[in-house]
């Protein structure tokens, strides 16, 4: 908003509410104002005094209308491209956590692979130990019998030797 006065009081009291203006007295004055005022995109409402009004007519009300058409569209054009760039930074924040997310997935998921690998590794080793603990213990077995076997064979042939005989009696002989 900007007043264009003849009246310094006017002015006066229109600074007071916030609203900036200037002072002309001559027509030409008036008509540079205006020009200026005009050309300003920040400025969307010209007061003037009721004097300016009656005595000079100044714009058509197509004129009027163009600049209020004028101003209103650039500053609908600015706030959507605002808006259109905010939307764009949204995406782009959204794109980027997407992809920290994404990242994120995929080592979890590479670690739970290569945690279930690794518990698969060591699921087969302990069968396979587990198999050669049997089949260590299968052979250990049957080598004990066989060795026993040995043994007991060889004990038997001993006992029905002459040799067993002798044996008996020296051990009679140093108990008594």
């Amino acid at each position: 908003m900007y007043l264009i006065s003849d009246n310094i009081d006017t002015l006066t009291g229109m600074r007071l509410a916030g609203v900036e203006g200037v002072i002309v007295h001559e027509h030409d004055e008036l008509k540079e104002a205006l020009e200026r005022t005009i050309a300003d995109k920040e400025i969307g409402i010209i007061l003037l005094t009721e004097k300016f009004a009656e005595t000079f007519f100044i714009m058509t009300i197509e004129e009027k209308l163009t600049h209020f058409y004028d101003t209103s569209v650039e500053e609908a054009r600015r706030q959507a491209e605002k808006d259109v760039q905010e939307h764009k930074d949204s995406l782009d924040a959204a794109l980027e956590e997407h992809k920290k997310m994404s990242l994120e997935n995929a080592a979890s998921s590479r670690k739970a692979e290569i945690a279930n690998a690794k518990r698969e590794i060591n699921k087969a080793l302990s069968a396979e130990q587990l198999h050669i603990r049997r089949d260590w213990t299968a052979r250990q077995s049957r080598l004990k019998e066989k060795l026993f076997a040995e043994v007991r064979e060889q004990i038997l042939k001993f006992m029905e030797s002459s040799r067993y005989e002798e044996y008996l009696c020296t051990k009679i002989v140093c108990f008594q």
